[in-house]
């Protein structure tokens, strides 16, 4: 039972009652992916890919789950696989909080995948940073995932593509393959676009 503590008999608040759900939800996710994947639970630091570190755009690395609950959550459970960003959560929880949009801020609420509807979501997100390459800082990294296709573009490096529902540990790299051409084309338009 939620409302009893198993440590003392003492009734919980309502906010405890949630924060014990939502832990137990993480938890079962947690136990779930280690069933599934045990060695993507801390991915990178475990050498996943030869790395041992996270700056890098492998899904190990960019993948974070999110466990939201509160007033205006009423589907207990639904997983959400669409691709959402950071900046969309700030959007997401002032859509919650009843609080009128950020002006000028690129991300959007995603209240509508948490409510089911996914239909005018564009399923798309961005990333980017700097790294080292051959001695030099600042090296340009950035990734788009949009659907289940993710394209890795590295400074001076080789451009990489994966399909993540076909291959979730990303091990073929898809880049050159002929099949794929459409598929980078649009990618690294969208990529590139405006940078």
């Amino acid at each position: 039972d939620l409302k009893r503590s198993p440590v003392a008999s003492r009734q919980l608040s309502s906010r405890q009652c949630q924060q014990r759900r939502c832990r137990q939800s993480h938890y079962r996710w947690m136990q779930h992916r280690a069933r599934q994947q045990p060695h993507r639970i801390l991915r990178e630091q475990l050498g996943e890919h030869g790395l041992w570190w996270k700056s890098t755009f492998y899904d190990g690395s960019l993948g974070v789950p999110l466990l939201m609950a509160g007033p205006g959550i009423e589907d207990r459970g639904r997983i959400v696989n669409e691709n959402v960003g950071l900046l969309d959560l700030g959007q997401t929880l002032l859509d919650f909080a009843g609080v009128t949009r950020l002006p000028n801020i690129d991300g959007r609420s995603f209240r509508s995948l948490i409510d089911g509807d996914s239909s005018d979501w564009p399923d798309q997100t961005i990333s980017e940073g700097t790294g080292r390459v051959k001695d030099e800082v600042g090296a340009i990294q950035r990734t788009i995932r949009r659907g289940p296709w993710k394209l890795c573009y590295y400074d001076q490096m080789r451009v990489q593509l994966f399909n993540i529902e076909e291959d979730p540990l990303e091990h073929n790299d898809r880049w050159d393959d002929p099949a794929c051409s459409d598929v980078v084309s649009d990618l690294t338009s969208r990529l590139l676009e405006g940078w």
